[in-house]
């Protein structure tokens, strides 16, 4: 699966032990780095992965699982929000602790807060549960958030972590404030668009020809040419409710997610980093062009994925596909608009937008589950 990962999909992988097959002589625990392919037919290929894990518990081991699953939220009568957390302990945790911290921490600051966390368990000012339960957590902004559990055992020792990564999303914002669906006028009345969308990011990873669909866009009200692409991935391909998402093998998470086209400048046209709900972020590596006033063209080798962060520069990395121009966004399509091209794998930095950065809250990075506890396997003694 590491090869698979950094060679054959052409990903730079700064993590290489998080893609690797393991096991863990002190807990039994055996974690096995998977990917699903189906056949689609017509010489197409599904798959899920590379980060499909599976789990196979040896007995005879203790039991210091925690797993953490994001239940929700609700808005309280005083309009404060809140996200539920909903934690369950293994059978030989007698105590955990529990911290969320905002933002989806790297390793680095990962292993500061546990070390941290440890010292405070040591020194017994450490708030610590003895039981499974839900936590509600008062919620002010929409991001990313890092749930950092430390399980216990009988004699107050520390064990594994277990780290869990979330978005949240606010319940009491109006999301389409500030902004206004693109529309034109059709026999003398004003309809929304509807625009022509090439998927640039996936064709060259999932090893399909490039696809098109219709989609919607709004566009900024303060500042015009800033424009949006509302969750494209989400939009449904056929009668049975199958999305983008879905047949990409990536099914589109819950919420408010866009693709941001900062075209403010027509001749420096930048894809801004764009969480697109399945877990990757998109973006441009070069600046394009806004041609005629309606097609967002790009060169070559300009568009991707987000591919982690450069450890020498800490600019963003870019997994790039399309070796043709292309029009990533067409506003006013044609019946014979389809790009046809060839993918290719390589690293660049991100293309740095004409404006400045901020204006929408929350682009969202791409994050997993650190040590995902689902699909867990218990061997029995026969």
């Amino acid at each position: 699966m590491y090869t698979f990962t950094t060679q054959v999909a052409g990903g730079l992988d700064s993590t290489p032990y998080e893609k690797t097959s393991r096991f863990d002589q002190a807990t039994g625990l055996m974690t096995i780095n998977m990917a699903y392919f189906w056949d689609k037919g017509a010489g197409q290929l599904g798959w899920t992965g590379p980060d499909g894990f599976d789990y196979m518990q040896l007995p005879g081991y203790p039991d210091y699982e925690m797993m953490v699953s994001n239940d929700g939220s609700f808005v309280s009568e005083d309009s404060k929000e809140y996200a539920i957390l909903n934690v369950v302990k293994g059978a030989d945790v007698a105590n955990y602790a529990f911290r969320i911290y905002p933002g989806a921490l790297g390793n680095a600051d990962i292993a500061q807060k546990v070390a941290d966390i440890k010292a405070a368990i040591a020194a017994d000012t450490e708030s610590l549960y003895s039981a499974g339960r839900s936590f509600e957590i008062q919620m002010t902004t929409t991001g990313y958030y890092t749930v950092v559990i430390l399980p216990v055992n009988a004699a107050g020792e520390a064990q594994t972590e277990y780290v869990y990564t979330f978005r949240y999303e606010m319940q009491t914002v109006d999301w389409n404030a500030g902004w206004k669906t693109v529309t034109k006028v059709v026999d003398d009345q004003e309809v929304p668009v509807q625009a022509l969308y090439s998927d640039a990011f996936f064709a060259g990873l999932i090893t399909r020809q490039p696809m098109q669909w219709f989609v919607t866009v709004q566009e900024s009200i303060k500042y015009p040419g800033y424009y949006r692409i509302v969750k494209p991935y989400a939009t449904e391909l056929d009668e049975d409710g199958t999305t983008v998402g879905d047949y990409y093998g990536y099914p589109c998470d819950r919420g408010h997610f866009y693709v941001y086209i900062d075209a403010t400048d027509p001749d420096n046209v930048v894809v801004e980093p764009s969480s697109i709900s399945m877990g990757f972020a998109v973006g441009s590596a070069k600046s394009g062009k806004l041609v005629d006033g309606t097609k967002f063209v790009f060169p070559a080798q300009s568009v991707g994925i987000y591919n982690g962060v450069d450890p020498a520069t800490g600019e963003y990395l870019w997994r790039c596909a399309w070796n043709e121009e292309c029009a990533i966004l067409d506003l006013d399509p044609k019946a014979d608009d389809e790009e046809e091209a060839s993918v290719s794998s390589v690293k660049v930095p991100y293309a740095v937008s004409a404006k400045p950065a901020a204006k929408v809250a929350d682009h969202g990075m791409p994050v997993k589950v650190r040590k995902p506890m689902s699909k867990t396997y218990t061997v029995k003694a026969l």
